[in-house]
């Protein structure tokens, strides 16, 4: 059974020693991670690999963008969102062989109320999900299951006012996603065509339905073909002011984050320097 204590020899093992010197720190808390990287990038360092999932690389990703440091992803998460958009080995040993032949490419950085997100941010039931997930001991993609079919019938859909490209949606929603990689993770793909590097995100509505079509949503959903459905509309734009009948809560890269009433998602013409596969 593979345990995190054993990247550092991994990481001794697969490395270039020819090619990089490298420090690892760990963290001893929420937030830390965010320290470490911001401390990288004031010394210039030239790389900062980001071990662990989904939040962990939003914490070191927020603090480089628009820096010349490089963020690589070891994704030890359960998601895994990001690294599966970008092909990145979830295979560990693979994906530290990718630090030393991989290429570097710049990714848009999405914003929530001035909060970077990298893959997906969120409104309304994936975000509720996402933080009863956030609170359990238990970790994969049974889990997040088991959530998501204990809370489905019991939620209540939400009003919500979306200003984007000019016009004004009024709609009931089961939840608002903002796509920027696309991806959920578990390779449950929310937004297939959105792309890292274009300057826009997408917009998903999944509005209001009859609950007894769970199955037919979820099986859209797995097989990524959302857009096909009545129930779904993706706007793709760079702005957009989301406003909701009562405060709801969201998410970023798949933390939760304090119930939220008003909320705004833009671009900015910073970029996120990322190491990807040389495919």
């Amino acid at each position: 059974m593979f345990k995190k204590k054993n990247i550092p020899q991994m990481i001794a093992e697969e490395l270039d020693a020819e090619q990089w010197k490298w420090e690892i720190c760990f963290t001893d808390a929420p937030g830390h991670a965010k320290v470490l990287a911001k401390e990288a990038a004031e010394q210039l360092c030239y790389m900062v690999v980001a071990a662990g999932g989904d939040g962990t690389v939003n914490e070191i990703g927020s603090q480089l963008v628009g820096t010349k440091t490089i963020l690589a992803i070891l994704p030890v998460g359960s998601g895994n969102g990001l690294a599966r958009r970008l092909q990145i080995p979830t295979e560990r040993r693979k994906a530290i062989q990718l630090l030393n032949t991989g290429k570097v490419i710049a990714i848009d950085a999405p914003s929530m109320n001035g909060q970077y997100f990298f893959s997906v941010a969120g409104l309304g039931f994936d975000a509720l999900v996402s933080h009863q997930f956030a609170l359990t001991k238990q970790r994969g993609f049974l889990e997040y299951a088991r959530l998501i079919a204990q809370n489905y019938f019991q939620y209540e859909f939400n009003h919500y006012r979306i200003e984007v490209n000019g016009k004004v949606y009024e709609e009931e929603l089961f939840f608002l996603t903002i796509a920027n990689s696309g991806q959920f993770g578990y390779q449950v793909m929310i937004a297939p065509d959105a792309e890292l590097t274009d300057g826009e995100f997408e917009l998903v509505m999944v509005k209001a339905h009859p609950k007894w079509k769970v199955a037919y949503l979820v099986s859209i959903l797995m097989m990524g073909l959302v857009e096909h459905t009545k129930y779904a509309q993706i706007i793709r734009a760079s702005y957009a002011k989301v406003s909701m009948r009562k405060p709801i809560t969201s998410q970023i890269d798949g933390d939760a984050l304090s119930d939220e009433e008003t909320v705004v998602f833009e671009i900015g013409k910073e970029k996120l320097r990322l190491l990807v596969p040389d495919l």
